[in-house]
């Protein structure tokens, strides 16, 4: 989570902080790679309900609330990403995931929290 500017990206993100992630998989990737620019978007669950790892689950949270579902196939199993707090010192792991609070330790030192 990083702070953001006053009043930007009120969509995806109305609070203070914004989320910023970089997918692991060939389908985002692609798709950003052929827009060249970020997209401003939300997660593929709600917050706190399980992932959505298939059009069908996205379409089940979302419903009517999404203008368009590309379906490439369902995600892989993996862990659910780390979610790191870098918007106030020190920073602050709030969710725990593939990335391990070690790994992050390590690079990080005294600027993680516990």
């Amino acid at each position: 989570m990083f702070k953001k500017y006053p009043g930007s990206f009120q969509g995806p993100a109305p609070g203070e902080t914004i989320g910023v992630r970089i997918p692991n998989d060939r389908v985002a990737l692609a798709v950003l790679a052929m827009i060249a620019r970020p997209l401003a978007v939300t997660s593929a669950n709600i917050g706190g309900g399980e992932p959505a790892r298939d059009a069908d689950a996205v379409e089940r949270q979302f419903g009517d609330r999404v203008d368009l579902l590309l379906d490439a196939g369902p995600l892989g199993g993996g862990p659910v990403s780390t979610v790191l707090d870098v918007s106030s010192r020190p920073f602050r792991i709030l969710r725990d995931g593939a990335v391990a609070r070690a790994d992050l330790a390590s690079v990080l030192g005294e600027l993680l929290q516990g």
